[in-house]
C-alpha cells in the first residue's frame, strides 16, 4: 500500500534531502508547497551526472506524489432536477377540488326546474411563476508552461490539471450542497410546525397516576455527565415528567411517545385538506411524492431507544443550514432554521428542527452549466477559464409541508 504523504511532510522531506544541495542553504521549500516551482526549474537545468548524484537523496525520502483527486459530494438530497424538465421559468398552477352535491336524476317531479343551465361554472386557479435564479462563476488561470517545468514528465503535469478540474467540479457539488440546504431549512422554516415537545406536555399533564404505560416505572433520574442534562422520567405517583427542548431526547417515553406522533401525522398526510401547508389551498401527499429528510443526531438518539421507522423512508442530514462550529455537533446547534431564500425575508429563526416531510413539488433547483470561456494570456503563457452555471430554484408553501420540532 503506498504511502500519502501531506504537503508539510513533502517539504520537510525535500527540505531535508536534496534542496540544500541544489538551491543552497538559504532556501527552503514552503509548508504549503507554494514556491515549489522554482525549486522544479532548478532541478529541471540540471546536468544528467548531477541529477545521478541527487537522486540517492531524493529516493530515501519520497517515493511518489499522491494527489487528492476525491470529488466532494456529502449528501445526495432529491432536491435536483432536470433544467429540460423544468427550465429556467416555472409556473405552478394548484386550484380546488370542485364541489360535490345532491343528484336528483332518481327523484324527479313532474313540471320541477332543475339545474343551473344558464349559469358558467368556472375555476378559480393560483398560480405562481418561479423566477429565482442564483448563477455563479468561477475563474481559474492555468499556467501550463510554468507547470511543466515544475514537473519532470507530462504526466505528472496532466495530472495536476486533472486536479484541477476535478476539484473545480468539487466546488459546484459544494455551492449545489449549500443550496439544497438552505431549500431544507425553508421547508422546516415555513412548514407547518408539529411542536413535539409541547404537545407532549400537554398530555403528560393531563395523564393519570395509575396510566398502565407508567404505573410499573419507579421515580428515576438520569444526569448527563456534566450535570446538565438532568431528566427525570416520572413525577410522584408513576406520573410522566415534563420535557424540555434540550432534555427531551434523554427521555425514552418522549422519544417512542415522538417516533408514533410522526408515523400518525405521515398517515395522515394523503387525505386531502389545508392542514399541512399555509392554507391557501387543499393539497394532499401522494406516497410517491412523498420526501423526509430528518437530523441525524436526532435519528441517532432515537435509534437507541428502537428503531427509528417514521413510516417513510427517510434521508437524513447532520444540520440545515446552519452548521454548528463545535467538532462534535448538538443538537440544538444543528437543528435550527435560517431564512435564506423567502423573498420575504424576516429575522426569525427556526429553532429545534428534528424533520420535515414535504411533497416533492414544494421545492427544488436546476443547475444549467454555460459553455466555458477560455482566454489565452500571451505574455505569461496562461489560460484562464470562464466557467459560468446558470442555478434556478423555486419554493412554493401551498404544497405539503410539515416541520417536526421540539418545540
Amino acid at each position: 500500500m503506498p504511502t500519502i504523504f501531506n504537503y508539510q511532510q513533502i517539504s520537510q522531506m525535500l527540505n531535508t534531502s536534496i534542496v540544500p544541495a541544489i538551491m543552497g542553504g538559504d532556501y527552503t521549500v514552503n509548508p504549503d508547497l507554494s514556491n515549489i516551482v522554482d525549486f522544479g526549474t532548478a532541478f529541471d537545468a540540471l546536468k544528467p551526472e548531477q541529477v545521478k548524484s541527487y537522486l540517492g537523496d531524493l529516493i530515501t525520502g519520497v517515493y511518489r506524489t499522491i494527489v487528492d483527486n476525491r470529488i466532494y459530494s456529502p449528501e445526495k438530497l432529491p432536491l435536483y432536477v432536470s433544467d429540460k424538465e423544468y427550465g429556467g421559468i416555472m409556473q405552478s398552477v394548484k386550484m380546488e377540488m370542485y364541489d360535490t352535491y345532491d343528484s336528483d336524476i332518481y327523484t324527479l317531479e313532474n313540471g320541477k326546474v332543475y339545474g343551473d343551465v344558464n349559469k358558467y361554472f368556472g375555476d378559480t386557479l393560483l398560480n405562481k411563476v418561479f423566477t429565482k435564479a442564483t448563477g455563479f462563476s468561477i475563474r481559474k488561470s492555468v499556467p501550463r508552461e510554468m507547470y511543466k517545468k515544475a514537473f519532470t514528465t507530462p504526466a505528472d503535469t496532466a495530472a495536476l490539471i486533472g486536479y484541477i478540474e476535478r476539484n473545480i467540479n468539487s466546488t459546484i457539488n459544494r455551492a449545489n450542497s449549500a443550496l439544497e440546504h438552505n431549500l431544507l431549512a425553508a421547508v422546516g422554516k415555513y412548514g407547518k410546525e408539529i411542536a413535539l415537545v409541547t404537545k407532549y406536555n400537554a398530555m403528560v399533564n393531563g395523564a393519570s397516576p395509575v396510566d398502565p404505560i407508567f404505573a410499573a416505572v419507579t421515580t428515576a433520574t438520569i444526569t448527563g455527565t456534566d450535570g446538565a442534562n438532568q431528566v427525570s422520567l416520572t413525577k410522584a405517583g408513576g406520573k410522566p415528567a415534563a420535557v424540555t427542548s434540550e432534555n427531551c431526547i434523554y427521555n425514552p417515553h418522549f422519544m417512542k411517545w415522538a417516533v408514533m406522533t410522526i408515523r400518525n401525522v405521515v398517515a395522515n398526510m394523503p387525505f386531502l385538506n389545508k392542514k399541512y401547508n399555509d392554507g391557501t389551498v387543499s393539497t394532499w401527499l401522494a406516497p410517491e411524492d412523498r420526501t423526509a429528510v430528518f437530523n441525524s443526531l436526532w435519528l441517532n438518539a432515537a435509534s437507541v431507544y428502537e428503531a427509528p421507522d417514521m413510516g417513510i423512508p427517510v434521508i437524513s442530514t447532520p444540520f440545515w443550514n446552519a452548521q454548528p462550529d463545535s467538532p462534535i455537533p448538538d443538537l440544538a446547534g444543528s437543528t435550527v432554521c435560517i431564512d435564506k431564500i423567502i423573498a420575504e425575508q424576516d429575522d426569525n429563526n427556526r429553532n429545534f428542527v428534528i424533520g420535515v416531510v414535504f411533497d416533492r413539488t414544494t421545492c427544488g433547483y436546476t443547475d444549467t452549466p454555460i459553455p466555458t470561456d477560455v482566454a489565452y494570456n500571451e505574455a505569461g503563457k496562461f489560460y484562464t477559464y470562464f466557467i459560468d452555471s446558470n442555478r434556478s430554484y423555486w419554493f412554493d408553501t401551498r404544497n405539503t409541508a410539515v416541520a417536526f420540532t421540539l418545540n
